[in-house]
């Protein structure tokens, strides 16, 4: 029987000298976890707990949301659940308890960070700087017609430089996108889109073309199939161009895309079918910006909100 082995603190100890000399983990290393064990060990201090065998899951899940309430972030909480996991890993190989009252699966590491997005302002002054940054009006109605497109549809990078001209429908203002796992998927474009498309068509794409016979709507200044690098390349100039803070990308514009349709009103399944995601999950991070308008929106209306 280990010396004090049924308290909390007495465990550690040996648990420490364990995942140094056995574990062969480095002073740093030992010293986070001490860290980590001292934060539980307030949380234990405050409930008057000190025997291991008080530590069920109902104290560790109170513990994670005492975590929280303390301005813990998520993988910090997953870090520290982490380091009192193997400790109590190592009390049940020393025959002290019957099994680990920490969750083996960690469902607090995959915290998805929330998406930033440009307001309706600077996606007009983003696309609009493709009207002053180039010399050659090729380009500038190529990429004009690109970023109406990633915005007004949506798309993933990927999805917009594989579009080939037979994609287009612009009768029902419609595109046909092949998306992750080769899947295809129709998207909506707006009449502004369908004008900047159908201008690239007529002004820009004839003069970039080396053959005839290309398929691919968006084509580079050599005629070929635009890449998606250069696709954020002349993006990132774009964004300088028109003041933007922070790094624009092009999935910011498919965030923007989504978080203005919700705040808009949209269902968030129609937002689900239009961004491609085969889990409802995935989009519903975009719920998040919503908050901000229903909440504004709630002060504004609610009769007792000044209360």
């Amino acid at each position: 029987m280990i010396l004090n082995g049924d308290t909390v603190p007495g465990l550690w100890k040996h648990y420490l000298v364990y995942i140094r000399d056995v574990k062969g983990l480095s002073g740093i290393t030992v010293r986070n976890y001490q860290n980590d064990f001292d934060t539980f060990s307030e949380f234990l201090e405050k409930k008057s707990l000190t025997s291991i065998h008080s530590v069920g899951r109902d104290i560790v899940r109170t513990y994670i949301g005492w975590l929280l309430s303390k301005g813990f972030r998520r993988p910090s909480v997953a870090r520290k659940l982490s380091v009192i996991r193997g400790y109590f890993l190592y009390a049940v190989s020393k025959g002290l308890i019957d099994g680990n009252p920490v969750p083996a699966k960690n469902f607090l590491v995959n915290e998805k960070r929330i998406p930033h997005v440009l307001n309706s302002l600077e996606i007009n002054r983003l696309i609009d700087a493709t009207d002053t940054s180039n010399v050659d009006n090729r380009i500038s109605v190529r990429d004009k017609a690109i970023l109406e497109t990633l915005y007004s549809a949506g798309l993933r990078v990927s999805e917009l430089v594989r579009i080939d001209v037979a994609d287009l429908n612009f009768d029902d203002k419609e595109i046909m996108v092949t998306g992750k796992g080769s899947k295809q998927r129709i998207v909506m474009i707006g009449d502004t889109t369908v004008q900047a498309i159908e201008n690239y068509l007529s002004l820009g794409r004839p003069l970039l073309m080396a053959d005839s016979h290309e398929k691919s709507l968006f084509l580079s200044k050599l005629g070929r199939r635009l890449s998606a690098r250069s696709v954020q390349s002349r993006l990132r100039k774009y964004s300088i161009v028109a003041g933007l803070s922070g790094r624009v990308h092009p999935h910011k514009l498919r965030h923007s895309f989504a978080t203005h349709l919700l705040e808009g009103g949209a269902d968030l399944r129609v937002v689900q079918e239009l961004l491609g995601h085969s889990d409802i999950g995935t989009t519903q991070i975009y719920t998040h910006v919503s908050r901000k308008e229903l909440d504004r929106s709630y002060q504004l209306a609610h009769p007792l909100s000044d209360e």
